[in-house]
This record gives C-alpha cells, structure tokens and sequence, in this order.
C-alpha cells in the first residue's frame, strides 16, 4: 500500500447483495412480524435492520476477509436462501401454488454467538490496529443504524437534527441496554395508575352496550347545505363502505321534512345490485352534493366553512365486537348505528369541551400552537389550524386526560426521590411513547378501512392526507391497553436483541454540517442514511409528535424542546414550501439548498473521520436531480466513491396503477476520502466512454439478477458515479466543469438501449413515440411519472417530451405527467377508431385497435387493423405482445386487459411471460 491507496476493504469488492436483500424483504415481508424497533414509535423511512447489519460488518472487514464466514456466520445467510426464494417466487406466480417457506430463521432475529462475537472483533483490530472502533450516524432518525452497530459491540455516536428522533434513540438501543427487562414492571405499574384515573374521567363519555365490545366509532365531517331552502347538514364521505368481505354499508336517509336538518342511517348487509346503485357517496374530488335537494357543495365553500368552524361531525356507524359461542372463544365483528345514548354521550363531552380547553390551556398543557405554512396545508384548507384541532371533542378530552395523567406522575415521581432522574425519564418517554401511538390512531386523519376491518393511522402516509370521514377508538377499553402493549412488546424485543452490549452509546440532536463536539479524525466508520432529497418533510410531519411531547417530556430533555416547533431551516431536505414567492424557481432553490446543506453535512464527515475510514451511504430516489445533487455534494466534499451495490430493501407490496411507482432497491455507496491523483484534470471526451463501457456491463449483469423497471436505472447510477468520482473534477471542451448529471444521463441511455433490445427481442423497426410509450411502462410500470424522470427518458430515447404532450400520448399533472389511457386519447381526438389513421405511429395503431376491439370484438379489430394496413405488419403484432408482457398486474388496467383478449382471440397465440392471458379474461 502506497501513499495514494487506502487499505481495501471488504465491501469494494464483493457484497452479497441479492441475498441481503432477499433478507431485507423477509424483515418486511409481514407488518404483523416486523422487527420489534418498527412498532416501537412512528418514523418515516427506516432502513432494514439486515441492510444496516451488512453495511456495518462489510464496511469493517480486510478486502481478503472469507466470504464465507461473512454470509454464514456473521450474516448468518441460510445456504438454501436464495433457492428458497427462487420456489416461492414460482409458486406465486401460479396464482394457487403451494405454500412454501424458508428454512432458515430471519437473519435480524439472529446475534453473533460468543465465538463468532471475538473473531469479528479479532480481524476488525487486525485491520484497523486498534481495540476500538467508533461508529457515527449523523443523520440517525428511526435509529436503525445505531442499534446494529451496538448489538456488534462498536462504540457509537448517534445524532440527529430532529428532537422526536433523538428521543425514539434514546428508547430504542439507550434505555434498553442500560435498564434490561428492570423497566418493564414500572412502565406497567405506572401505566395502570394512568388507565384507572382515564376510566374515572372519560367513561361515561364512552357508552358500551351489554354483551358488546367496543371496536371503533365511525365519523364523517359535515357541511351545511348552502341551499336557504334545505340547510341540511350534509355528512361528507366518498363511499359508505364498512365492510368489505361481508358487504356491508351504512345507507344514509336524508330527512324530507325540510325542518329536519341531520341524516339518519341504516346499516345494510349483503344489497342487491339495484340498492348498492343507491348507496352513494356525498363527496367527489372535494366537491359535496346534497342528499336531499341536490345542490353542489363547492370545493372552496367547503374549504370557506371549514375554516371559518363551521365542519361538523357526525357519528353514522359503530363497530363491535361479540362472543359468539358458549366457550367466548370465537368473536364476531359487528356494525350498529349509534343509539340515543351513544348521542347524549357525545352532547355531554360536546358541553364539557369548551370548558376543559380554557382549564388545559391555562395549565400550558393544550397543543395550541399553529399549524404551520409547509409543504401539505390541507389541514388548514380544511380548518385544522391547531395541533389541537386534529382530534374531535371526545378524542381530545380522551387523549388529553391520558397526557394530563403522564404529567401527574412524573411530578410525582420526582418529588418522591425514589427512582434516578434519569430512570424517571426513561419511564415516562415510554409511557408518551403510548400516548404517541394512541394520537397517531384515535384522530381526525385515521380511517376505518373496510378491506380489513381496522382503523389505519394518521401516518400510514408519509404526509397530511385530509379524510371526509374517520375511524376513533374506545381508548377507556381497547386503545390506551393496546397502545402500553404495543409499547412494552417492542421494549422486550429490543432487550433480546441488544442481549449484553458492551458500546459505548453517545446520543446528540445536533444538525449534520455542525459535528462539533467530535475531534477531527475521531472516527472510524461512518454509515449514515441520509434524507432522501424531497421524499419526506421529517421537520413537518414531526411537529404533531412535537407539541404533545414537549408537554410532558420538555423539561425531562431541556435541549431538545427550546423552540415551539422542529427546527425546519437547518433541516437538509429539498423542502419548496420555504422558496415561497422568492422571485426565483422554487424548486430550483430548494436542490440548492438540499445541495449545499448537504455539501457542508459530508465536509463535517470527512473532517471528523480518519485518513483510511470509510463513508457508507445507503441512499434512494428516482429523480436524477436527486442522484446529481448527492453526488456533487460528496465529490466537493472531498470523497470518492469506490464502489456500490443494489440491495432490494422494500417488501413486495403492489401499488394502485393510479399512483406513482416506487423505488424498491437502497444503493449503498462505499467512499473513501480522495488522496492525490496523478492527474489534475480530466476531459469528459476521456472519461463519458469509460463510464459507457462500466454502466454496460453492470447494468446487464443487474438485469440477468432480475432486477428491472426504474429500480434497473438506480442501480446504474451508482457505477456510473463510482467511476466519474474516480476523475473529478472533470471538464468539456470549453473548459467547464461538468456535473454528476452527465455521467447519470449517460447510465440512463445505456439502461433505455438494453430495454429495448430485450422487450422488443431485438431490433423491431418503430418510431421513437412508441420506443417512449414501452419504454416509459417497462421503467416506471405505473401512469403517473415525475415530470423530470419523463423529459430525462425522452432525452435518452432521442425525443422531445413537448413532441409527446403534442401528441397527447402525456399530459402534464403539476410536477408529474400521467400517460393517458386510449380511451383518454380518443375522447380528446388523439385517435379515432371511425376514421382509423395511425398517423405512421405503432402506439397510435395499437390503441386504435383496442378501442375497437372493445367496441366491435375480433371483427372490428380486424377491419380497422386492415384498414391502417397493419394486418401484414410483423411489427404490429410483437409491439402487442411485448406491451403486454412488460404491463403491470394490476387491477383495473384497461390496456392489459384488452390485449389479453385480443393476442388470445387473434390468430397467433403466445404464452407470456409473468402470468397467463387467462387470468385477465
């Protein structure tokens, strides 16, 4: 090893990824068996506990470490993982196959033994001449990182800029590696007291019938009809579906007599096809009509009166639970419209409210602060200005009871003496941590699913989606128990998993371009996930934790709750909302921010890590600007990057075709600190061919592993910039230098050209139009595409996307464009099957002959197939049997749909590939 080289490591020359990430969709496979850290508290992009694991061992060991060990024993990788896998994928695809498992424990469940613990610890002080190695994540959130690095023993620092994920660190890996199984009695002692003093001030709010089992309340916002003559309270729901297996509904009655002014409902199980017509919903794409006199209620008169407090509530169906058999072993779920005491109740909590708020609001204990200004206003749109306001009057009282509960103890707890203040501080975060969950499920923004019958929190999107009508939980019977369960399995399972560890755990809530209270060259191995560019507003959407927790925990963690809400403008995130009427491109402003926020986070790693450390970055986004803006931040930083790997670490979940496709696979990028080069410059003519020749290579051996659609094109960029940091800066002709953008462009045609070969089994004679359309499908297999990542493969293609606009093939839908249907297409005069001209574009005959097909069957198929003159064109019918091969399985996707029944009616028959034509018959 020269001056100029740094010790290899393990992970820049191999890295079973394609096992890791078999693992890391077992971790996901199953909500219901998710790693005890996922339950623990709500946070928005967690990596997989096996993909931290990885990153963390490989990132330590010599390039010359046996690969074997590694998998099996460090890994713990069964032998038979992937043929496992390869069974279970086929017998999936049989629609009925027979079930089969793995035969090896999920890797996640599964410590180092003693001996396997002191042979990883003796080669990592072989490698690194030291006893103790230091980890640090900058930018920790949900904590994953951290936790696997103390379950192998290394000294770690675990920071973030967020205070709600400083604290879920400090309950995840801190508390339970100080305090074992010693917490959970307290927690369950405490909690107790806290449930019986909710049952003594909330039940009789919450009426239960005899031989009943509250489940849940099933709410929908009202609006006043603006009809003077009518004035009905309207409830507002797009559907009124409970359940639906058993198809059951709620049937709104709306009153004739015009002096009435509140519907009524009936719960209907099983209608007939003549009464499910009937069952309609008041609301669509935000505009309401009255049931009862017809009129429209307006999006903005809905948005006026909600903000001016004028949006009701209605209770229109209950759910229950019964037992049904001598033994009350067996329970049923039930729906019964609420009775006169159900309502009484709610006009008794209804009184009490305005009362309780001025008393809590004098306490300095009421969430009051306001909504603020971002990038989701929908709550204020809708009135809900206040944290406070995210909860009707029985699910504040109810929640606010439990907060004002929390509070007493810890006064109490602390006047006693009795237990350490940092003990006390360790119970009652866990006890918040119940309240979390219970908030996060008992609001105004949690829905009663009728799939699956169960309330869906607030957060099961990553933002503030307003909902007409919502679900709340009897938290006197069902919620508050669940929510301290909940909390107390997922601390018993962090215990397990943490066994004895020996780490030192430092904790900040620092932002990651100010590290500081570390020393330069400090540490040793950084492994860091940091925010993915504008997937997710963490500063945001932490704030309706914020303002409960800064109630009960504020002066339990005085750091951390200096400001009334998260610190937004340190936060490195691509956030537009703060460029707002800045005379500039807002989106433009917020890449440079993100760019130069994180710029300054790398140029704080690269001083506080070590000459020969190394920099993991797990990291995700479909947007080159995304990818470019990263790159360009760790190259000026002064990193290179050495290597990167594709790990498939999102569960197999379908998406609705009618929303964006997403991501599957987290690139890890290695980088190491740049050291002298032998040359200063480097010309883009020099270095874009070898970056060709890489990406080439890689990105076929890739799609040979089964990786496909845009996570294929992520995967090539991490060569594509591996090999353009090996050059920086590298310049044009001109003299210029060149950004990340070009080397990820190029990965980008290399991928379009590889596609195309392959579905279209070599080379088809076609016009770039109809390369775009099946090209566009094969990539983002979904309607909807980032307005950017559409213009990007259009470049790739060699096609203008104002060609494709003006071919109505797209249309733009804000920052997205949505590629449009051929029913779409001919309602706005792209084709027409009554005069059949293709216009010399092969999409434009296939759609014609669709749309025929669906209005005529095979024979009017076939004669406006002659009539374009594509009965002799072999062109016509691959392009068909390709488009159908490459479209998604999903339901109700009219495009696949049709070509089934065509390519299985017409003359020439194909098995394809992923599934039988039968299926869509």
């Amino acid at each position: 090893m020269t001056e100029n080289e740094h010790p290899k490591l393990l992970i820049e020359e191999w890295f079973p990824y394609k096992e890791i990430g078999i693992e890391c969709q077992r971790e996901r496979g199953m909500s219901s068996a998710l790693p005890p850290i996922n339950f623990l508290h709500v946070w928005w992009a967690r990596r997989p506990l096996t993909a931290c694991k990885s990153a963390i061992i490989a990132s330590l060991l010599p390039i010359q470490f046996d690969r074997k060990i590694f998998r099996n024993k460090f890994l713990k990788i069964s032998k038979d993982l992937e043929e496992n896998y390869n069974l279970i994928q086929k017998e999936k695809l049989k629609k009925k196959g027979k079930k089969i498992g793995y035969s090896g424990e999920r890797t996640f469940k599964l410590n180092l033994s003693d001996a396997e613990e002191e042979n990883f610890k003796t080669e990592i002080q072989k490698f690194w001449n030291k006893e103790k190695i230091r980890l640090l994540d900058p930018m920790a959130g949900g904590g994953s990182i951290p936790f696997e690095s103390i379950r192998l023993n290394l000294d770690t620092i675990a920071s973030d800029l967020n205070p709600i994920a400083s604290i879920i660190n400090y309950a995840t890996y801190y508390y339970p590696a100080k305090y074992g199984k010693n917490l959970v009695g307290k927690i369950t002692k405490y909690s107790q007291m806290i449930r019986e003093t909710l049952f003594e001030q909330v039940a009789n709010f919450v009426p239960q019938n005899d031989g009943e089992i509250n489940d849940a309340f099933i709410w929908a916002r009202t609006i006043k009809c603006p009809n003077p003559e009518c004035e009905l309270e309207v409830p507002l729901s797009p559907n009124w579906e409970l359940s639906r297996k058993e198809k059951i509904f709620a049937v709104l009655h709306s009153p004739s007599d015009l002096n009435q002014k509140i519907c009524q409902f009936e719960i209907v199980e099983n209608p007939s096809e003549d009464e499910l017509v009937k069952i309609k919903g008041t609301i669509n794409r935000g505009v309401g009509v009255c049931p009862r006199c017809n009129s429209t209620l307006p999006g903005d008169y809905i948005k006026n009166e909600a903000q001016a407090e004028r949006m009701g509530h209605q209770l229109f169906a209950i759910v229950y639970k019964v037992f049904i058999d001598p033994k009350q072993k067996k329970i049923e779920r039930r729906f019964r419209i609420p009775s006169k005491v159900d309502l009484d109740a709610i006009q008794k909590v209804d009184k009490l409210i305005k009362k309780k708020i001025i008393e809590w609001k004098e306490k300095g204990i009421l969430p009051d602060e306001n909504f603020p200004y971002g990038c989701d206003n929908r709550p204020i749109y809708y009135g809900t200005d206040k944290w406070y306001k995210f909860f009707n009057n029985r699910q504040l009282l109810a929640n606010m009871t439990i907060l004002e509960g929390i509070i007493k103890l810890k006064k109490e707890l602390i006047k006693r003496n009795k237990l350490p203040l940092e003990e006390i501080r360790a119970i009652i975060t866990y006890l918040q941590f119940a309240l979390d969950k219970v908030i996060d499920y008992n609001c105004i923004s949690s829905i009663w699913q009728g799939s699956y019958q169960r309330i869906i929190h607030l957060f099961n999107r990553h933002d503030f989606s307003f909902n007409w009508s919502y679900a709340e939980m009897d938290i006197i019977r069902k919620g508050f128990d669940w929510a301290i369960s909940n909390v107390l399995k997922s601390y018993n399972g962090l215990v397990n998993l943490l066994g004895d560890s020996k780490s030192e755990i430092t904790i900040k809530s620092s932002p990651a371009q100010n590290l500081n209270y570390i020393e330069n060259s400090f540490i040793d191995v950084i492994i860091v996930d940091p925010p993915y560019y504008n997937n997710v507003m963490y500063a945001e959407l932490s704030d309706f934790f914020y303002v409960w927790m800064k109630k009960s925990l504020g002066d339990l963690y005085p750091d951390l709750f200096t400001s009334t809400l998260t610190d937004k403008d340190n936060e490195a995130v691509a956030n537009s909302s703060k460029f707002e009427g800045m005379g500039q491109s807002k989106k433009i402003l917020a890449k440079q921010d993100y760019e130069a926020k994180m710029r300054d986070s790398f140029i704080e790693m690269h001083r506080v890590l070590q000459k020969h450390g190394v920099l993991t970055i797990m990291f995700t986004h479909k947007a080159t600007d995304a990818w470019d803006t990263l790159a360009m931040s760790l190259m000026e930083a002064g990193f290179e990057i050495t290597a990167s790997w594709p790990v498939h670490t999102e569960s197999r979940i379908s998406l609705n075709i009618a929303k964006k496709n997403a991501v599957k696979s987290t690139i890890f990028l290695v980088c190491r600190k740049r050291l002298k080069k032998n040359q200063d410059v480097w010309w883009e003519d020099d270095v874009l061919p070898e970056i060709k020749k890489i990406v080439k290579e890689k990105a076929r051996k890739f799609e040979k592993e089964g990786i496909s659609g845009v996570d294929l094109f992520i995967s090539s960029f991490g060569p594509a910039l591996n090999e353009f940091s090996k050059y920086y800066p590298v310049k044009d002709i001109e003299g210029n230098e060149i950004r990340a953008e070009k080397a990820l462009q190029v990965a980008r045609e290399i991928v379009t050209e590889i596609v195309l070969k392959r579905i279209l089994k070599g080379s088809i004679n076609i016009d770039l139009i109809s390369k775009y359309y099946i090209v566009a499908w094969e990539i983002y297999r979904a309607r909807i595409i980032p307005f950017d990542e559409a213009r990007n493969l259009a470049i790739s293609i060699g096609i203008n996307i104002d060609d494709l606009k003006s071919k109505k093939l797209l249309k733009r839908k804000s920052g997205d464009v949505e590629i449009l249907s051929p029913s779409e297409r001919e309602k706005i005069g792209a084709i027409n099957i009554e005069n059949p001209d293709d216009k010399g574009i092969l999409i434009n005959a296939v759609q014609i002959a669709m749309l025929a097909y669906q209005d005529g069957g095979q024979k009017e198929f076939e004669r406006v197939v002659a009539k374009m003159r594509r009965d002799t064109d072999k062109s016509f019918r691959q392009y068909m049997e390709a488009l159908y091969n490459i479209l998604p399985e999903v339901k109700d996707l009219e495009e696949k749909k049709t070509l089934a029944q065509i390519l299985v009616s017409t003359e020439e028959k194909i098995i394809p590939k992923g599934g039988k034509l039968d299926d869509y018959m």
